[in-house]
């Protein structure tokens, strides 16, 4: 298939090279990931906590970090008429989103009843009529004899654990029905225990597994001191010379043995001195006499003028024709005296004009019209389209009258249609140079001097300001009489003036270091060591005080052998020592309710309680019972409309039922409320699911107490913030997870097993071409150039850097090729050129990866154009592809593309901006062909000669009939013919350029091009926030 030769033309201009040489990747790594984390931490109980937990996270590991504070929220729902709907709301919510709750009624409570039907002769038959109530009102309820209401029976309720528990029931039961009743013991009875540990060492440690214990297995206690208690001491040092050097021992004393203390000045306080130079010329001097006198004697320092200030004065020449001119001049005069200068204009500006030509058929005609109006004038122009294949030039902007008659003439000498108008913009063809200010005579006639051996004009301009041309260095106070003549002698030793003087400050050299009270000898022994392994003098007393070093956890008694193997288990599983005993008593740890006697009539609320809660319970006769030998159904409580709903099931099968009161009120509308939600993040998710549905809820910010998080600083790379989420796991035991804050770069770095020498070699082989050199002078010999055209008329003719054959060779080039004449030097010519020969400097820097920051747009020449971007269509639109046309609103389709070929997003659209001008062009906009409207946004098959019907026929046979499907249909063709070529496999810029595997095949012989084609997509990039970079990055050996 044939292909547009501009096809790359949003990134690429494409110059075919051929050489034999072949490599394969020897090692490519997986990508770095490189975005932005932070580091949270779980929750601590309250603030001061996790206040506490920052500040020595901070002091431990250097990090930054603040508290995240979560508040408590609670979701309540509007009302469902019933208790079987909230039910239903209650299970679909925690299925969606996983918060949990309960429901409560809605409204004014109304009194409860429960229907009491009437008597069934067996079991079986009620049972068969309850489970017919049940399934058609989703109502439950139960069966039982049809107790004789006079009779008497007791409750006996199933076992519940803790005698708080049944406490707390039992008088509930009261409240609720006026049965009143007694708990009792349920099962065996079993001893309290009490644990006790081996020993920890250190107070902190004790203190930290008790608080553990009781975290996980709910058993209190406390800690004490075990074996003897010890004696506290406290180190004395000898002295060191120098704060600096006791502070770094008394650092080096804590990161070595724990030991903490202070210091304190040891001999007599000496004095501070201040030493004053005699002065040097030039603020440079005085700099670099400081610098030597810091570096020597360690002692630090400033300078300051000395003597009268002077004028600082300005230089302005004559004028110059020209920019190229007054630039050359600058540059010379900079060379011959150090003074920076610039340039301004000179006299009344002129006009800028532009050209503007008749039309003329045919894309190709415009263009060779306007290489021809280039190579001739020099000056830059472009075409527009007029429609139809017609096309008109417009010049660049043209300063001045006589360049644009010149320009003009162009047009006529070819009897070709022009006109010129003015831009309404004005400039300068005359400059002159102005130097930045000058601080002295001697310099200032120096500077002057440049214009006068060349007989060219100069004035002096005054700027109002002074400074000095003289230094003095004045030292900072320097403490003792020892350092004092250190100091001293840099100066005289250089046969320089010098004085000094006292400051009245007083002060020590000599310091000795003061431990804190160290507890037992194995941390004396260690401080001692530490001094005695250095040779250093210590001595050590004791304080008259002791401690233990050792402790011992001791729990509160607990009750029962399920509770001891908890314990064990928490000792055993963290490898800990500790025994066990029992205390001597006894106890329960299962309780069961037994009611008063309760007549028949009431029997029934009894039950109802029990129930409602699913707690087992049964009766049995509490004294003589009048047996009936009959069943009853009784249903749960029920109010208004719920009420009237199960009396109607019993009507309408015509059996007998009747409503009981319960004593009890109940509700017939019903809410749903939350369980308690940490952060407003769950609360949007939970309120979204209620909306989704039209069903009203709200939620409101408890009293409950916030929970606290650690949130890290930022961390670059998830290596290095999965490293300091362990490190926090390891020292604390904190859960921690990462949270990600910016999506970063994913870098690859691919071996090739290539020599970076052999590299630089095979590609200075191929004649690398630099424009980095287009403003130097080069010269070539007169008879070789033509003034007029400025072409060159003879073969292999050198051009060379200077004007003579002595200067190096820096280009060779052949008849007719184009230069830029600057002026005749005697028996040579002067002139610009824009490609040359690139030295293999000039190549290293653009070959070498290393020379190109991370943070730089240079590095997106490394950008993986095989990696989507992963970017967020609404951006896309909003941002890249507002107002441009036809693309407008499309940036899903380029998402798919990407995603479906594996290309990335912004190259493909900033190759169909640029295709489609923008959005503009009638091929992307649609266009009839065979009856249906095709569309091409990536210009396949459009040709200079036939830009329009080749382009459409191209569509159409692809099948193009809509903008997505030409977005998405033109990607693979791009995917296959450039980026995933079965041959050439070019997927950054980088190896577009230099092609580390097969060199011989490269887009560009310019050495700068990956480095130029980063703008156009780095540009698209810089317009949205949400995207990854992916990288690959070659190494070399």
């Amino acid at each position: 298939m044939l292909v547009k030769k501009r096809l790359l033309g949003a990134l690429v201009t494409i110059t075919m090279l051929t050489i034999s040489t072949f490599f394969l990747p020897s090692k490519i790594q997986a990508y770095t990931d490189l975005s932005t984390y932070k580091v949270e931490t779980g929750q601590f109980g309250n603030e001061n906590d996790a206040r506490n937990a920052l500040a020595k996270m901070k002091n431990d590991t250097g990090w930054s970090g603040e508290l995240k504070t979560t508040n408590i929220y609670q979701i309540i729902s509007g009302y469902y008429n019933g208790v079987q709907a909230v039910k239903n709301v209650k299970k679909q919510l925690e299925s969606a989103t996983g918060i949990k709750g309960t429901y409560e009624g809605w409204g004014d409570p109304q009194d409860a009843s429960s229907i009491v039907s009437g008597y069934y002769n067996s079991a079986e038959a009620a049972k068969n009529v309850l489970q017919q109530f049940e399934n058609a009102t989703g109502f439950t309820g139960r069966y039982e004899d049809w107790v004789d209401s006079e009779s008497t029976y007791k409750l006996e309720s199933g076992y519940f654990n803790g005698e708080q528990t049944v406490q707390k029931i039992l008088q509930d039961l009261k409240t609720a029905t006026g049965i009143t009743g007694s708990y009792k013991g349920w099962g065996t009875p079993e001893s309290f225990y009490r644990v006790k540990s081996g020993y920890y060492n250190g107070e902190q440690t004790a203190q930290k597994v008790l608080q553990d214990l009781e975290a996980a297995t709910g058993i209190k206690g406390s800690f004490k001191g075990w074996g003897s208690p010890e004696e506290y001491y406290q180190l004395t040092s000898g002295y060191f010379n120098g704060e600096q050097t006791i502070q770094k021992v008394l650092q080096d004393l804590k990161t070595a043995t724990g030991i903490k203390g202070s210091y304190q000045g040891w001999g007599t306080p000496e004095d501070y001195y201040q030493l004053v130079s005699g002065y040097y010329n030039g603020e440079d001097s005085a700099k670099k006499v400081l610098q030597s006198f810091e570096t020597a004697t360690g002692i630090k320092g400033s300078y300051e003028g000395w003597g009268t200030p002077e004028n600082y004065v300005q230089l302005v020449s004559g004028y110059y024709f020209g920019e190229p001119a007054v630039k050359e001049v600058i540059r010379q005069f900079e060379a011959a005296t150090g003074v920076q200068a610039s340039y301004e204009g000179w006299g009344t500006p002129d006009n800028y004009y532009q050209l503007v030509s008749g039309y003329y058929n045919g894309e190709s005609t415009v263009k060779e019209i306007i290489r021809q109006f280039t190579s001739s004038t020099g000056i830059q122009a472009h075409f527009e389209s007029l429609g139809n294949n017609r096309y008109q030039i417009i010049s660049s902007p043209i300063l001045g009258e006589s360049k644009m008659n010149t320009a003009k003439q162009f047009f006529e000498t070819k009897n070709l249609a022009v006109e010129s108008e003015g831009t309404g913009n004005k400039g300068y063809t005359k400059f002159q140079v102005v130097s930045d200010p000058i601080l002295g005579t001697s310099k200032l006639n120096g500077a002057k001097k440049f214009f006068e051996t060349r007989n060219l004009s100069v004035t002096e301009r005054s700027t109002d300001q002074k400074g000095y041309t003289k230094f003095q260095v004045v030292s900072d106070p320097i403490l003792g009489m020892s350092n004092l003549n250190s100091a001293k002698k840099f100066f005289e030793s250089q046969g320089w003036g010098v004085e000094y003087k006292k400051t009245g400050e007083t002060g020590f050299t000599k310091f000795q270091l003061i431990t804190d009270p160290v507890l037992g000898l194995d941390r004396l022994n260690a401080g001692k060591k530490f001094f005695e392994d250095r040779k250093w003098g210590v001595s050590y007393q004791k304080t008259g005080q002791t401690g233990y070093t050792k402790f011992q956890v001791v729990s509160d008694p607990f009750l029962g052998t399920s509770k001891l193997n908890e314990a064990k288990r928490f000792f055993e599983s963290r490898g800990f020592g500790a025994e066990y005993e029992e205390t001597g008593e006894t106890g329960y740890t299962k309780y069961k309710i037994v009611s008063d006697p309760v007549l028949g009539k009431d029997l029934y609320k009894g039950l109802q309680f029990f129930n409602n809660n699913n707690w087992s319970v049964s009766y049995q006769p509490a004294g003589e019972i009048t047996v009936t030998g009959k069943y009853q159904i009784i249903s749960e409580p029920l109010v208004g409309s719920e009420l009237n709903k199960g009396l109607n099931f019993f009507n309408e099968r015509q059996l007998l039922a009747a409503v009981h009161p319960t004593g009890t009120k109940g509700y017939d509308k019903y809410q749903f409320v939350s369980e308690p939600i940490s952060g407003i993040d769950k609360v949007n998710e939970g309120m979204t699911f209620f909306q989704g549905k039209g069903w009203n809820a709200a939620y409101e910010q408890t009293n409950a107490q916030p929970t606290y998080q650690i949130v890290t600083q930022e961390f670059t790379g998830y290596d290095t913030a999965n490293t300091a989420s362990e490190r926090l796991n390891s020292l604390y035991g904190w859960s921690t997870h990462l949270i990600k804050i910016k999506n970063g770069p994913q870098i690859m770095y691919t071996d090739y097993g290539l020599a970076y020498d052999k590299m630089l070699e095979i590609q200075m082989a191929r004649s690398p071409q630099t424009d980095k050199y287009r403003n130097e002078p080069r010269y070539v010999y007169a008879d070789y150039v033509d003034l007029a055209t400025q072409k060159i008329t003879a073969k292999n003719v050198y051009i060379r850097t200077g004007p003579a054959t002595t200067y190096p060779i820096a280009q060779q080039l052949n008849t007719g090729d184009q230069v830029l004449v600057i002026a005749k030097r005697g028996d040579w010519v002067e002139i610009r050129l824009t490609w040359q020969n690139a030295l293999p400097a000039d190549v290293s820097y653009y070959l070498n990866p290393s020379n190109f920051s991370i943070n730089n747009s240079s590095y997106f020449q490394f950008l993986k154009l095989t990696q989507p971007a992963n970017l967020n269509a609404s951006e896309v639109n909003e941002k890249i592809l507002i107002g441009k046309g036809i693309l407008s609103g499309r940036g899903q389709a380029f998402i798919d593309a990407a995603k479906k070929y594996n290309i990335n997003e912004l190259y493909l659209i900033s190759h169909a901006l640029l295709e489609t001008g923008n959005g503009t062009s009638k091929l992307a906009n649609g266009v009839t062909y065979n009856g249906k409207t095709v569309y091409n946004m990536y210009g396949y098959g459009a040709y200079d000669s036939c830009p329009l019907d080749c382009g459409a026929k191209t569509a159409y046979e692809k099948g193009w009939f809509s903008p997505e499907a030409a977005i998405i249909g033109g990607a693979q063709y791009i995917s296959e013919g450039y980026i995933y070529n079965k041959t050439f496999q070019q997927d950054t810029l980088y190896k577009m350029r230099w092609n580390p595997i097969e060199p011989y095949h490269q887009y560009a012989t310019d050495i700068g091009w990956a480095y130029k084609q980063v703008n156009s997509i780095y540009n698209l990039y810089k317009l949205i926030d949400n995207y990854t970079l992916y990288y690959d990055v070659p190494i070399y050996r």
